[in-house]
């Protein structure tokens, strides 16, 4: 019986890797990668889409209410995921992919410019509601800066 409980294991651990729904399948080749290994060196072309290559944000509203999006570019591929329980919305992948891709063409910061821009810029951007408890974001800039935001209410 301990045999068998062995050998699922690899199957289910195959299972599990094959379901995720977040990657995306055809960004654009130009848009920065954060590179695996040690060295975390992110790379990138002029004509790249954004100008981060992870862009991750946590707007709590009331403990169970939030808005989550995750957006991550390495080089093993693309993923992009948007959640936001206030309307209902759940896109992974390519959908959510599409979704992201014209807010982010959009924004002016960088990794030099003040919290408080870079925070209202995205408050803006995606439209959201400024009664939340906590709004926490990290960025990854194609310079290879990794910035926290955060505000509280």
């Amino acid at each position: 019986m301990i045999q068998k409980r062995w050998l699922l294991l690899p199957a289910a651990m195959f299972v599990l890797a094959a379901c995720n729904d977040d990657e995306v399948t055809n960004a654009p080749d130009s848009a920065p990668t954060e590179q695996d290994g040690n060295n975390d060196v992110v790379t990138t072309s002029s004509d790249a889409p954004f100008n981060f290559a992870k862009f991750s944000l946590d707007v709590d509203y009331d403990g169970t209410t939030s808005v989550e999006i995750d957006y991550s570019n390495e080089s093993t591929g693309v993923e992009a995921s948007y959640k936001n329980d206030k309307t209902n919305e759940t896109l992974t992948g390519n959908t959510a992919y599409h979704y992201l891709e014209p807010i982010f063409e959009d924004f002016s910061f960088n990794a030099a410019s003040s919290q408080d821009e870079v925070i209202d810029e995205v408050i803006r951007a995606f439209n959201l509601d400024e009664n939340f408890n906590e709004l926490d974001m990290d960025i990854t800039f194609d310079n290879g800066s990794e910035v926290e935001y955060m505000r509280q209410k």
